[in-house]
């Protein structure tokens, strides 16, 4: 879907980590000396998704991760299906993981990542109101078949969060997704548009969750996709200087069961 950008590494980041995304539960980002990158290179794409034993072995745990990156409980391999033929094996979460478990990120036990406070902003309906046109009138004519059904999966439609003094929000749908930041209007930072394809298929976003990955004290918001028959996940990271917003890993995604 997109390629993922070099990244300077955080000067104060967590030890290496390795963050699986939702539903089918692929390998996404690997933290790795401060710096996020795709857990699977786009040079391996198609051709497999990296060690089983680091991510598809049956009995390993992993913490699931909310909206805010807040641990969620522990989530423990139970199955590893390579039935569906595609590179990356299905697996299947238990005890508590075994439905909704497209709703979290995960990150492997033995990992550095620590939670940092939740970066949830409780914006005013007034705000709120203004962000979702700002969304609407964005996607407006972009969206040739709408994918309701498929959006509706994936989650809530957007995430308003703060760190510092700025105040943000996140949000997508049918044919991209929008980033904004908020003063006394919104001003919009980043958007991707993916316009219907050659099918008249256009892909759906909605924002899983919003946090810190790296350690640096800037977030980053894990976005999950619908397109062509295949959910996957995207990381996005904002550059401090320009506040524009780019995809620095994203998983190999597959068909959720």
């Amino acid at each position: 879907m997109q390629h993922a950008s070099s990244r300077t590494p955080a000067p104060s980041a967590t030890a290496d980590s390795f963050f699986l995304g939702g539903d089918p539960h692929t390998p996404l980002a690997v933290v790795h000396r401060g710096a996020i990158r795709s857990a699977v290179g786009p040079e391996n794409r198609g051709g497999g998704c990296g060690k089983r034993s680091r991510w598809a072995t049956v009995g390993s745990t992993w913490r699931a991760l909310d909206a805010w990156g807040q641990s969620a409980g522990t989530a423990t391999v139970q199955l590893v299906d390579d039935s569906d033929g595609s590179p990356c094996a299905y697996l299947v979460f238990g005890p508590k993981f075994t439905q909704g478990s497209g709703r979290y990120v995960f990150v492997a036990t033995d990992s550095g990542f620590q939670p940092t406070a939740s970066l949830q902003w409780h914006a005013p309906a007034g705000p709120r109101k203004g962000f979702e046109k700002l969304v609407d009138e964005t996607l407006r004519g972009v969206a040739q078949d709408r994918q309701s059904e498929h959006c509706s999966v994936l989650g809530s439609r957007s995430r308003y969060f703060q760190y510092g003094e700025q105040k943000l929000a996140v949000g997508g749908g049918e044919g991209g997704y929008v980033i904004a930041a908020y003063g006394k209007a919104w001003a919009v930072e980043s958007r991707a548009l993916r316009p219907a394809s050659a099918k008249g298929a256009s892909a759906c976003y909605r924002p899983v969750s919003v946090f810190d990955l790296d350690g640096d004290g800037v977030p980053e918001i894990v976005m999950r996709y619908f397109e062509a028959d295949t959910f996957g996940d995207v990381v996005l990271s904002r550059d401090e200087t320009t506040g524009k917003w780019t995809v620095v890993a994203e998983s190999p995604g597959g068909n959720a069961v």
